[in-house]
């Protein structure tokens, strides 16, 4: 998706359900949220991102051509394991040291 491109808009984004038509992409606005749509194994998880942009209609049966406004568009974020691990992840749980203390008075820590 870039810039001057003709892009599908749709009621529900996420989905992409209900087409409203056509739009040109004039310019591109901060990213949105992720989501996923199904839960799946780990492995093969999708995770989607948002894409927010400013576009004129092109075709439509919902809006007036050469409106403008912001639409989305979802995009393939990641798939499957993500590149980074986390605390379940870790084998070795000493890479994570703890720093919960106990309340201490007098140089004794109490329970």
């Amino acid at each position: 998706m870039n810039l001057g491109e003709i892009i599908d808009i749709y009621e529900d984004y996420q989905e992409e359900t209900k087409p409203l038509g056509k739009a040109l992409i004039i310019e591109e606005k901060p990213e949105g949220l992720t989501f996923i749509l199904d839960e799946m194994p780990k492995e093969r998880q999708i995770v989607y991102g948002t894409k927010r942009f400013l576009c004129e209609i092109q075709e439509s049966n919902y809006y007036p051509i050469k409106t403008r406004g912001i639409f989305n568009k979802r995009f393939v974020h990641t798939i499957g394991v993500l590149t980074f691990n986390t605390f379940e992840d870790e084998d070795d749980e000493s890479a994570y040291p703890l720093l919960d203390n106990f309340i201490e008075i007098e140089g004794e820590q109490m329970y």
